[in-house]
């Protein structure tokens, strides 16, 4: 996966998140959500910090969470750092797994963002 790291190290190093462990779970506590990787596949930490970091900055939250504009706010900032295309989708259960984009993507995560989804995924070429 080839990055920009110069873009890719300017959102991952804008928020320190604070690390809590509840059992098994490990939450990154971001000044505005809280965020935990409930699958992911093809990703390295710095990718996942980086797509996290990106959704900490434009996700507003459920109210707004059927926004084009944040989704593609997302969309173009993945995709211009990690190239290819990427699809973003919101989710009701973070929890949920049963979409064909990730049988198909090289590379994925799904984020439970406050108690609701978010999916990220690399489209296959």
């Amino acid at each position: 996966m080839a990055a920009h790291k110069g873009y890719l190290n300017k959102f991952t190093t804008k928020y320190d998140p604070e690390v809590l462990i509840e059992g098994t779970r490990t939450i990154h506590k971001y000044p505005t959500h809280r965020m935990e990787v409930t699958l992911s596949f093809g990703v390295t930490e710095e990718v996942i910090r980086f797509l996290e970091s990106v959704v900490e900055t434009y996700y507003k939250g459920p109210e707004t969470r059927d926004s084009l504009a944040e989704i593609t706010k997302i969309a173009e900032t993945v995709e211009g750092t990690l190239g290819g295309y990427w699809s973003i989708l919101f989710l009701d259960d973070p929890y949920g797994y049963a979409f064909t984009i990730y049988r198909r993507s090289p590379s994925y995560v799904v984020l439970d963002v406050n108690g609701q989804g978010i999916s990220i995924a690399k489209e296959p070429v």
